[in-house]
């Protein structure tokens, strides 16, 4: 049972005895705790948030993520934009670009190497291509999905 994201209906829905047997044995607390980092999708949310939402203390939260965590029903995540704070959403559920930073980062750190290599690529589509007339960001956006099969040597577009 669970609550509609829309109007906050009370919403009945069978389960698998495989997931059902994950949630068997935890409190009203720790199911109130899921249903809010359920809520959240794949932004996360932030344990402040979860405990003004929840009213459950940091002592009494801590338990019940590592429950939950435990449970392989929630999981921690990094959000690019504060590292140092904890964000949690299910564990099944990959996070959003917006807490990734998508493409332009790799593990959570900015990727200076994958900006470098598209840098150089845009600067030989100006430079180089089409008689150094340059192109729109349309063309250009064209131009990397067929990169594929470029790569950059010596600062040289050469196809491989």
């Amino acid at each position: 049972m669970s609550r509609s994201t829309t109007n906050n209906e009370l919403i009945n829905k069978v389960i698998n005895e495989e997931e059902a047997s994950r949630f068997d044995g935890l409190d009203v607390k720790a199911r109130m705790v899921y249903q809010i980092i359920e809520k959240s999708h794949n932004k996360g949310i932030w344990t402040r948030d979860i405990k003004n939402q929840s009213k459950i203390p940091q002592q009494g939260l801590n338990k019940i993520f590592k429950a939950l965590e435990s449970r392989k029903l929630i999981k921690p995540v990094k959000a690019v934009n504060a590292k140092s704070k904890k964000c949690y959403m299910l564990y099944d559920l990959r996070p959003s670009k917006e807490v990734t930073g998508g493409p332009w980062y790799t593990e959570m750190e900015f990727d200076y190497e994958f900006i470098s290599i598209l840098h150089t690529f845009v600067m030989n589509c100006v430079r180089r291509l089409n008689k150094g007339k340059g192109f729109t960001s349309k063309e250009i956006t064209g131009k990397i999905k067929l990169a594929k099969s470029w790569i950059f040597r010596s600062d040289k577009l050469v196809r491989y």
